[in-house]
């Protein structure tokens, strides 16, 4: 827990024995900044900050653990619910025209990819500025979306197999992104229109938003069979 002494951060202090510092602000230096994630205690060595209220705010307002446990519960549901399926299942249509069972699981398993390599930069703008706006768009049944062509499933056949052992890999990755990186870094590709790059923490709650919207079809798709 971190507390100060006042608002002009002359002193910064920790409740924890040993983790106990305390700095003036000319005692800083440019060009660094403290490790972007949310233990309870934060060791306070002599840190290199342009705006250590900043970052302390984004430090308390972004919970990895909250984040993390909201990505296994929604990567679990459809892992869970395409585990129940076998193979023939997947080759069904959800509707005329529409992709397979398959298809929409591959689909998913492309939209959670591994991003632990992406190359990153340090965000100018809050971590979570696109956050509300992405939640509007994924979570509104009303808003048709049109997948890019990265995202668009190959026409084949997908066994459930595959399929399980791509989630569960893109599930361990994105979970260890979320304790281990820095989520108030932009990812440098996939520039989005309107919002450009995302933050990791903006493309964690994409992800969340985007497999919960499928994984409803899928869930009104087999209650309808």
């Amino acid at each position: 827990m971190l507390i100060f002494d006042s608002d002009s951060l002359h002193r910064v202090k920790t409740l924890k024995k040993g983790l106990i510092s305390a700095y003036s602000p000319e005692s800083w230096c440019k060009g660094k900044s403290l490790p972007h994630y949310a233990p309870q205690f934060v060791r306070l060595t002599p840190i290199c900050l342009t705006n250590i209220g900043v970052v302390l705010k984004q430090i308390k307002d972004m919970d990895k653990a909250a984040l993390e446990s909201e990505m296994t519960t929604t990567l679990d549901k459809v892992i869970n619910l395409l585990s129940k399926q076998n193979d023939a299942t997947l080759e069904k249509r959800i509707r005329p025209g529409a992709w397979t069972i398959g298809q929409l699981g591959w689909h998913v398993v492309k939209a959670t990819r591994d991003m632990t390599n992406a190359p990153t930069r340090k965000a100018d703008r809050k971590f979570d500025k696109y956050v509300e706006d992405i939640e509007d768009v994924f979570m509104n049944d009303n808003v048709r979306l049109t997948a890019p062509e990265a995202l668009v499933p190959e026409d084949r056949t997908y066994t459930v197999e595959e399929v399980l052992k791509a989630l569960r890999h893109n599930k361990a990755a994105a979970l260890n992104i979320i304790r281990e990186k820095d989520l108030t870094e932009q990812v440098m590709i996939n520039e989005l229109p309107g919002w450009g790059y995302l933050t990791r923490y903006e493309w964690a709650k994409l992800m969340v938003y985007h497999v919960t919207r499928h994984t409803k079809q899928l869930v009104e798709y087999f209650e309808e069979i």
